[in-house]
């Protein structure tokens, strides 16, 4: 047989070649200078996005979590997944740079005494890390919503809504940074005794339900439960809370729970509104009472 026979100069010039091929790729001093700059530049975006991202994750779960909330029509929550849904995609671009500027200096520092490819990798774990975990977090808050039978879509863009309009700090606007009252978040977010009060009667569901204390002395707090819902929450210490909710054809006992007064001063003294889209389906008679502490009041609605 015959073998290739290699002469030992075409090799030595096979080497130099590559030898020269790299030399005449290798970046110049400033260049990579430059390049390390962006990627730690890149590097805090990204810090900064995961850190932004966890503070709307965190304010999510509380709310979601909270009793005095209705999280299908919180717009304190649709706030923080589109915030988050936001964040995910600007960090997950963020990084597609990262890892392309990462792999480049890589390749350079087997030439280059001035890259520590050790910090390179560092930077890349880093940031893959955060993008697992936001994944994990985002399919977490969407899992929430989603067996509450919420359509996370339409949540998300009610979010951006809310983000167009300038309201994109869930924490600063709920205490009082923003002249925005939020809807269903249970909280008088302006201060004026008007829980969950929308300006202008701007109805989200096909329900209201408006509780309040009735007494001349604000002191009186009112739970409402809601037969196969449950606690809908409790209203401001002697104030006012609209429930404006999303209700099946059918029907349904609410029950009003006087929770407290001042032992100085009872009984719990109260008033109940209750509107199908706009037909009022309690009666005025019908929507005032007293209650001790711990006594309830039931009424049946029918919506149609």
């Amino acid at each position: 047989c015959n073998l290739l026979q290699y002469n030992p100069d075409d090799i030595d010039g096979a080497i130099a070649d590559i030898e020269n091929d790299n030399e005449n790729n290798k970046w110049d001093p400033q260049k990579v200078k430059n390049a390390l700059l962006s990627l730690n530049d890149m590097l805090e975006l990204a810090r900064s996005l995961y850190s932004k991202f966890n503070v709307n994750y965190l304010k999510f779960v509380n709310e979601i979590n909270d009793q005095n909330s209705n999280p299908l029509e919180n717009e304190i929550i649709a706030l923080c997944i589109a915030s988050a849904q936001g964040q995910f995609n600007d960090h997950s671009v963020n990084k597609d740079s990262i890892d392309a500027s990462g792999a480049s200096l890589i390749t350079q520092a087997a030439s280059n005494k001035d890259i520590n490819i050790f910090n390179i990798i560092n930077i890349l774990s880093e940031v893959q890390t955060q993008a697992d975990d936001m994944t994990r977090k985002l399919g977490e808050m969407k899992n929430l919503l989603t067996v509450r039978g919420g359509d996370v879509d339409e949540i998300i863009s009610d979010g951006q809504n809310l983000i167009a309009q300038g309201n994109v700090n869930p924490e600063f606007a709920q205490d009082g940074g923003v002249n925005v009252e939020f809807a269903g978040d249970g909280l008088d977010n302006l201060g004026d005794g008007l829980q969950d009060f929308i300006q202008g009667n701007i109805r989200r569901g096909n329900v209201l339900i408006i509780i309040w204390d009735s007494g001349n002395y604000m002191d009186d707090v009112f739970e409402l439960t809601i037969s196969g819902i449950g606690s809908m929450g409790t209203t401001p210490p002697g104030a006012r809370r609209n429930f404006d909710l999303t209700l099946g054809k059918g029907t349904y006992t609410l029950t009003v729970r006087a929770i407290y007064t001042d032992p100085n001063i009872t009984p719990c003294t109260f008033g109940i509104q209750v509107y199908d889209q706009d037909i009022p389906i309690i009666s005025p008679e019908e929507g005032l009472g007293n209650l001790d502490p711990g006594q309830e009041r039931s009424y049946v609605i029918t919506i149609r």
